[in-house]
Protein backbone atom coordinates (compact mmCIF):
# COMPACT_ATOMS: atom_id res chain seq x y z
CA UNK A 1 0.00 0.00 0.00
CA UNK A 2 1.61 3.49 -1.28
CA UNK A 3 1.62 6.57 0.97
CA UNK A 4 -1.32 9.22 0.36
CA UNK A 5 -0.43 13.11 0.82
CA UNK A 6 -2.95 14.65 3.49
CA UNK A 7 -4.50 17.78 1.86
CA UNK A 8 -6.23 20.52 3.67
CA UNK A 9 -9.09 22.65 2.31
CA UNK A 10 -8.79 25.73 4.08
CA UNK A 11 -11.29 27.78 5.72
CA UNK A 12 -10.38 31.60 5.81
CA UNK A 13 -13.45 32.35 7.65
CA UNK A 14 -12.96 29.53 10.69
CA UNK A 15 -9.52 30.88 10.94
CA UNK A 16 -10.22 34.29 11.26
CA UNK A 17 -13.35 33.39 13.74
CA UNK A 18 -10.93 31.63 16.30
CA UNK A 19 -8.08 34.35 15.97
CA UNK A 20 -5.94 32.15 13.81
CA UNK A 21 -3.10 34.07 11.82
CA UNK A 22 -4.19 33.35 8.26
CA UNK A 23 -1.17 34.13 6.60
CA UNK A 24 1.18 32.32 8.61
CA UNK A 25 -0.99 29.25 8.52
CA UNK A 26 -1.13 29.28 4.90
CA UNK A 27 2.61 30.00 4.88
CA UNK A 28 2.71 26.45 7.16
CA UNK A 29 0.72 24.57 5.31
CA UNK A 30 2.01 25.74 1.47
CA UNK A 31 1.86 22.96 -0.84
CA UNK A 32 -0.74 20.92 1.60
CA UNK A 33 -3.56 22.78 0.89
CA UNK A 34 -5.34 22.02 -1.95
CA UNK A 35 -8.85 24.07 -1.76
CA UNK A 36 -9.60 27.76 -0.14
CA UNK A 37 -13.52 27.84 1.62
CA UNK A 38 -13.53 32.05 1.54
CA UNK A 39 -16.46 33.60 3.81
CA UNK A 40 -16.81 36.39 5.75
CA UNK A 41 -18.19 36.03 9.20
CA UNK A 42 -19.18 39.59 9.79
CA UNK A 43 -20.37 41.09 6.92
CA UNK A 44 -20.74 41.12 2.41
CA UNK A 45 -17.38 40.90 1.09
CA UNK A 46 -14.70 43.24 1.47
CA UNK A 47 -16.81 44.92 3.97
CA UNK A 48 -16.56 43.09 6.85
CA UNK A 49 -13.41 41.86 8.97
CA UNK A 50 -11.46 39.05 6.93
CA UNK A 51 -8.57 41.10 4.53
CA UNK A 52 -9.27 39.23 1.15
CA UNK A 53 -6.46 40.90 -0.10
CA UNK A 54 -3.95 39.51 2.18
CA UNK A 55 -5.32 36.21 1.53
CA UNK A 56 -4.24 36.73 -1.69
CA UNK A 57 -1.24 37.79 -1.28
CA UNK A 58 -0.41 34.64 1.32
CA UNK A 59 -2.16 32.09 -1.20
CA UNK A 60 0.24 33.87 -4.06
CA UNK A 61 3.21 33.83 -1.54
CA UNK A 62 2.78 30.11 -1.93
CA UNK A 63 1.77 29.48 -5.59
CA UNK A 64 -1.78 28.42 -4.41
CA UNK A 65 -3.25 28.05 -7.95
CA UNK A 66 -6.21 26.02 -6.76
CA UNK A 67 -9.87 26.48 -6.37
CA UNK A 68 -11.86 29.59 -4.33
CA UNK A 69 -15.29 28.65 -3.10
CA UNK A 70 -17.21 31.40 -1.69
CA UNK A 71 -19.57 30.83 0.86
CA UNK A 72 -21.96 33.54 1.97
CA UNK A 73 -22.05 33.31 5.80
CA UNK A 74 -23.92 37.07 6.00
CA UNK A 75 -26.85 37.58 3.41
CA UNK A 76 -27.81 41.59 4.02
CA UNK A 77 -28.60 41.90 0.24
CA UNK A 78 -30.79 38.44 0.58
CA UNK A 79 -29.81 35.20 -0.89
CA UNK A 80 -29.34 35.71 -4.54
CA UNK A 81 -27.84 39.48 -4.85
CA UNK A 82 -25.79 38.54 -1.21
CA UNK A 83 -23.98 35.89 -3.15
CA UNK A 84 -23.72 37.91 -6.39
CA UNK A 85 -22.19 40.87 -4.63
CA UNK A 86 -19.62 38.18 -2.88
CA UNK A 87 -19.20 37.23 -6.14
CA UNK A 88 -17.73 40.00 -7.92
CA UNK A 89 -15.79 40.75 -5.43
CA UNK A 90 -14.26 38.00 -5.55
CA UNK A 91 -13.12 37.96 -8.46
CA UNK A 92 -12.10 41.44 -8.33
CA UNK A 93 -9.39 40.56 -5.85
CA UNK A 94 -8.32 36.81 -7.33
CA UNK A 95 -8.52 37.39 -10.55
CA UNK A 96 -5.10 35.38 -11.96
CA UNK A 97 -2.67 38.18 -12.60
Amino acid sequence: MGSKAVRVYYDVGNAQERGYNIAGEINLLGKQICEIRAKDTKDLYGMGSLDFVAVKRALGGIGYRGWLVIEGSQLPLGIEQSIIYDLKYSRSVFRPQ
